[in-house]
């Protein structure tokens, strides 16, 4: 059976060592696949879940379980320190380099995202234009509530509803032209 955050989140604060080893271990591959998503390359990516896990073991005392879940407020620390980084930092690099990333085949069908092989989503996914990518990768890839996401990227629900469905349409375009 698996704890629910909450408790971990208390058992931690109480000074229990190994409640924050099991979120470490619950969030740190989740955040790095946002992250790497986001800025594409995985040394950076690496440094932001760092962060962010860090973060989480300095200031979870500032968590606020009235204000969404511990997934939603680690993937907000994650998602702004990306933005950061690659609006203040990197914009131009991202504009000048683009490394492809091979990671796990996906592909959407009507039920959701499904291992697949022949199609890498990932190549698909850079394609699209950051504000409907970010909104697919936490919707559908990280399976975050569209309150959620909206939340973590700063947007009303309708707004990212709306980025989804606009983002599938590309991405089933897209896929439309890779196989024919």
């Amino acid at each position: 059976m698996t704890i629910p955050d909450e408790v971990l989140v208390e058992q931690y604060i109480s000074g229990n060592q190994d409640a924050f080893q099991k979120l470490y271990e619950r969030y740190k591959l989740k955040l790095y696949d946002y992250a790497l998503r986001y800025l594409r390359e995985p040394d950076l990516a690496e440094d932001v879940t760092q962060e962010a896990l860090l973060s989480m073991y300095c200031n979870i005392s500032q968590f606020n379980s009235e204000k969404g879940t511990l997934k939603t407020w680690l993937f907000s620390i994650v998602h702004h320190e990306c933005y950061r980084l690659q609006h203040r930092y990197l914009n131009r690099y991202f504009r000048l380099h683009w490394k492809e990333q091979s990671t796990e085949e996906l592909i959407l069908s009507e039920e959701g995202w499904n291992q697949t092989a022949g199609i890498d989503i990932d190549r698909l996914l850079q394609k699209l234009p950051e504000k409907y990518r970010l909104p697919i990768v936490l919707t559908k890839i990280h399976q975050l509530s569209i309150n959620e996401s909206a939340q973590i990227l700063g947007l009303s629900a309708a707004n990212v509803k709306q980025r989804v469905f606009r983002g599938i349409q590309l991405l089933r375009k897209y896929l439309g032209s890779e196989i024919t």
